[in-house]
């Protein structure tokens, strides 16, 4: 097993716990050394192994914050040994790699607890970030148990001091005070009768966010609104409990938290008052939103791939006989030079031919994930040129495109533009769907350090009060795909959000103008040299 020198040793500074401890599982050498190599140096302990049989060795030994799992292992594979690492160590935070990514073993990894899912090659920054993220969840996930643990002995302890009836009513009732301002969830104790709450722990007021002396003798309602108080309502006088699994709690200053809510009535110096449990699960649920995120974004790449080769491939078998009838037209228009009907057909074939050329070069660069120099200019000319199939843009919208011709380049993967700005320039396109004026004005030019780039439109318009929305994942103000009735363009609400993931690590600032009813104007600024590697 190869173990790599913690990065103190170099004198190098580490971004992360020092200490953290890495399990890599891959058969190549060649792989475990640059991974040791790189993570030694920001701090990080590693342990390699080659196998399904030493990992499983190592991971009974000693305990790993994360493992790097390689998806094809010689004998058993890296989903079983995922499986196995769940079973061991149930919050370790496993990050799959492979060489031939799928949806199948996306899904899989995810499915079994892959807290992420990165394809070979892969860059430093977006390893350590991975990595990164991971030790993070899993300081988490091991607070959260610890908290779990210490809240469920307070828990214990509350409910047996509740229920103890003894002379030395005093007493119990300091201890019961102590666990109820200490305990981690929110707690409130309310009168059956008013609905006001009669006392709060320190928790509550925290997710309140008021002081207890604001709060006590508040309705709790205005907090988790009239859906709790009408699910309660018929249980008001019984005994049995009440949970709500997932509620929205209104924050004193208008922060809607979701919230875990347990309720059942306790006595309390003789009389009977409600006890309301909240446990925030805002983070848990954005967490468990994140990962369906990425299993949908892991569908869109590899749809966006397969559509690549398979243009490619019609491009590569339309040329064979696109040349044979150039060469026979070019034999006829020999024999017969007289005939202008030849001179069409040939110019015809050239047009083809060029729309093939275009359609194998944009196949390259789609699947080309290196960094290379680009003139943005040019890579719209090129992207625009496709959206010539689409007859409704064709015909019916007015086009407006101011191009510079002497961009300065920029050094970038050329598919993460690509895909950002015509995401940008498509839902211009869906907003002009059913206005009368259809107008789509493009620019680019060099500003100071930056290059200037704008798309504007006459579409429909954003709400101010939902600019700030617009960039959500998942936040769509069209019909859902799958759910269109007419000719009203769909969507996933992803195509805004991928757009400033892709362009974030360039350092692109975008702003937005937008005017309901008369159109919206899109400004990206790409910096010429970005001050951070992607």
């Amino acid at each position: 097993m190869q173990s790599v020198t913690d990065s103190r040793a170099t004198g190098t500074r580490s971004t992360v716990d020092t200490g953290a401890k890495v399990l890599i599982v891959d058969d190549e050498d060649s792989v475990c050394e640059s991974l040791s190599e790189v993570l030694g140096r920001e701090g990080y302990q590693t342990d390699c192994c080659s196998d399904f049989d030493s990992a499983v060795r190592a991971l009974k030994q000693q305990h790993f914050p994360v493992v790097i799992l390689d998806i094809n292992l010689p004998g058993t594979n890296g989903i079983a040994l995922l499986g196995h690492i769940r079973e061991l160590q149930a919050n370790t935070q496993v990050i799959m790699i492979t060489g031939d990514p799928s949806v199948a073993t996306a899904r899989e990894s995810i499915r079994l607890g892959a807290c992420d899912y990165i394809a070979k090659p892969f860059r430093r920054a977006e390893l350590l970030a991975v990595v990164e993220r991971a030790v993070a969840n899993h300081r988490l996930l091991q607070e959260k148990l610890r908290l779990e643990k210490e809240n469920q002995l307070y828990q214990q302890a509350l409910e047996q001091l509740i229920e103890q009836r003894s002379g030395q009513l005093r007493e119990t009732e300091e201890r019961y005070r102590v666990l109820f301002h200490r305990a981690i969830d929110a707690i409130f104790l309310v009168d059956f009768l008013s609905g006001t709450i009669r006392d709060v722990n320190l928790a509550a007021a925290k997710l309140i966010g008021l002081p207890s002396e604001q709060i006590i003798g508040k309705p709790l309602e205005r907090h988790v609104g009239r859906q709790f108080a009408e699910i309660y309502a018929d249980r008001a006088g019984g005994k049995d409990e009440c949970r709500v699994d997932d509620l929205q709690f209104y924050r004193a200053n208008g922060e809607v938290r979701r919230v875990q809510l347990s309720a059942g009535p306790v006595e309390l110096h003789g009389q009977k008052i409600l006890q309301i449990i909240c446990r925030d699960i805002t983070e848990k649920l954005d967490l468990e939103e994140h990962q369906r995120q990425m299993e949908m974004e892991l569908l869109s790449e590899q749809r966006l791939a397969s559509i690549g080769l398979l243009a490619s491939g019609i491009a590569h078998n339309i040329n064979t006989p696109l040349m044979s009838i150039y060469g026979m037209a070019q034999l006829m228009k020999m024999k017969y030079p007289h005939q202008l009907e030849l001179d069409d057909i040939l110019a015809q074939v050239e047009r083809v031919h060029q729309v093939v050329r275009n359609m194998m070069w944009k196949s390259r660069q789609e699947q080309d994930k290196s960094a290379q120099e680009l003139d943005l200019s040019q890579l719209l000319c090129e992207e625009l040129k496709f959206l010539e199939a689409d007859l409704e843009y064709k015909h019916n919208v007015v086009k407006e495109f101011c191009l510079a011709t002497n961009l300065p380049r920029i050094v970038g993967i050329y598919s993460d533009f690509s895909q950002a700005i015509m995401n940008i320039v498509r839902n211009a396109l869906d907003a002009m769907w059913d206005r009368a004026e259809r107008k789509l004005r493009i620019s680019t030019a060099p500003v100071g350090e930056d290059i200037l780039i704008e798309i504007e439109d006459t579409g429909c318009g954003i709400p101010p009060d939902r600019l700030d929305a617009i960039f959500t994942p998942f936040y769509t103000t069209k019909r859902l795909v799958g759910n269109e009735r007419t000719s009203e363009p769909t969507g996933t609400g992803l195509g805004l959000s991928i757009a400033r993931r892709l362009l974030e690590p360039y350092g692109v600032r975008i702003h937005i103008e937008s005017t309901v009813g008369v159109g919206t104007k899109f400004t990206l600024l790409v910096p010429i040299h970005p001050s951070a590697s992607f």
